[in-house]
C-alpha cells in the first residue's frame, strides 16, 4: 500500500472508486467481504493527498461495474484534460473489465496494470475471458512498476 503515494510524487492523478452496493452476486459479495469486511478501503492504504473518490453503485436497485456509470469521472477527467488511464484493481472480470470497456469507448488511451488486477472467477474462464475483451477492444496490459518508474506507455 505504501507505493500508492509514489503516484503522487510523479504527479499523477489518482483516483478509487467504491461501490456501496457493489457487486450483488452471492459469489462476489463474499469474496470481498473476506478481503474487507465492509468493503472499506483496507487499514493499510495511503491515498495520496489530492485523491480523487468515486462513488458507484449508490443503489441497491441497480449495480454499477464501471467507473464511469452515473458518476462524474467522465466529466472530471475532461477538465483535468486527461487523455490515458492506467487501470487497476478489483475484480478483473467485472469492474475492471467495464471500466476499461468504458474508457476506451470515451476515446482514452487505456493500460490494465496487469499486476495491480485480480479476478473473482465465479464461472471458470471469467478472467482470461475478460483480459481477452479488454486486449480486443485496444486496452494495453502494462505492469504497475514501470508506472511508478515513470514510464512513457505511449502506443
Amino acid at each position: 500500500y505504501d507505493r500508492t503515494s509514489r503516484l503522487g510524487e510523479l504527479e499523477l492523478p489518482v483516483l478509487y472508486t467504491t461501490g456501496e452496493f457493489d457487486e450483488a452476486l452471492p459469489s462476489t459479495v463474499r469474496y470481498y467481504q473476506s478481503l474487507t469486511p465492509g468493503a472499506e478501503f483496507a487499514p493499510g492504504l495511503r491515498l495520496p493527498e489530492g485523491t480523487w473518490l468515486v462513488s458507484k453503485a449508490t443503489s441497491p436497485s441497480r449495480e454499477a461495474y464501471s467507473a464511469f456509470e452515473r458518476t462524474d469521472l467522465d466529466h472530471r477527467l475532461k477538465g483535468f484534460g486527461a487523455k490515458r488511464l492506467s487501470v487497476g484493481g478489483l475484480a478483473t472480470d467485472y469492474c475492471v473489465l467495464r471500466t476499461v470497456l468504458d474508457s476506451l469507448a470515451r476515446g482514452y488511451v487505456t493500460f490494465v496494470l496487469e499486476d495491480a488486477i485480480r479476478a473473482v472467477e465465479a464461472n471458470p474462464g471469467d478472467g482470461e475471458n475478460a483480459t481477452a475483451a479488454m486486449q480486443r477492444d485496444g486496452a494495453a496490459f502494462v505492469r504497475y512498476e514501470d508506472l511508478l518508474e515513470g514510464d512513457d506507455f505511449s502506443p
